[in-house]
């Protein structure tokens, strides 16, 4: 067990030092943020000149400072995992990694959380600024972090989930833009989800995005409330059982596959 989790360590050493050797080419990707965060500002100005925004429940400052929150954990854990599993297999790479004694799934996840502490590294001083900046407030780590934790082990699993369908598709692009175009909106990437109707907040709660993205943003702008932190990590704790679960029937079902087409 000892030696196994030292291997899984060093995948996620791998992968750090990769980020680190490649810095600049990081950095610039970083550097987008604030390109956003300023089309958002003049879009959303410009919207609030013209309506009632006590209709929409939410300040200027607050609204600007849940899209960046949102972008801040986009960039956290933009790791293209779907298309480096399908990559992976349509390549016959996976043989490689199936002749080791190491499974699959978990090195790509050792390798993920690398790029998590990474970006937080980096991330974290922009992320306190803003806030201070918009709120007067800085955010608890011991509350956020774990929240954070949480949305990248889901959206690892849900990227896990459609590039294991490579298995039997050439491509997965199409599905996953398929699934993402509904979940970008149910999950409150694009807008708070509390400004949608009522019957739409319900459905919401069939995206796991809203567990990576409007759940650990709410939990960034309730100051840290206990209660708003429990209930974004049940949230995040019932989409990871079921996508863990999902994954795996995947993944048993698609390596029977792999393996008579070799």
């Amino acid at each position: 067990m000892k030696q196994m989790a030292r291997v899984y360590y060093n995948y996620f050493k791998l992968y750090f030092v990769s980020l680190h050797q490649y810095r600049a080419n990081f950095l610039m990707n970083f550097l987008k943020l604030p390109f956003i965060f300023i089309l958002y500002w003049y879009l959303w100005k410009t919207l609030y000149l013209r309506i009632d925004s006590t209709k929409l429940g939410y300040s200027f400052n607050e609204l600007l400072l849940y899209l960046f929150d949102v972008q801040w954990i986009s960039f956290c854990i933009s790791a293209n995992i779907s298309e480096k599993i399908s990559s992976d297999i349509r390549s016959g790479t996976l043989s490689i990694y199936l002749a080791r004694p190491v499974h699959y799934l978990p090195a790509q996840f050792a390798g993920f959380f690398g790029q998590i502490i990474f970006v937080l590294v980096i991330g974290i001083i922009p992320l306190v600024c803003v806030h201070w900046l918009l709120s007067s407030k800085i955010p608890n780590p011991l509350c956020f972090f774990p929240v954070l934790l949480g949305a990248g082990v889901v959206h690892f699993l849900l990227e896990a989930c459609i590039g294991s369908t490579s298995f039997w598709m050439d491509k997965v692009f199409g599905l996953k833009h398929l699934l993402m175009t509904f979940f970008n909106l149910a999950g409150g990437k694009l807008i708070p989800i509390s400004l949608f109707p009522s019957w739409f907040i319900k459905i919401s709660f069939l995206s796991p995005l809203r567990a990576i993205y409007f759940e650990p943003v709410r939990t960034l702008a309730s100051q840290n409330s206990i209660t708003t932190v429990s209930t974004t990590i049940v949230l995040q704790g019932v989409w990871v059982i079921l996508l863990t679960f999902i994954l795996f029937r995947i993944w048993k079902k698609g390596a029977v596959v792999y393996d008579a087409a070799q």
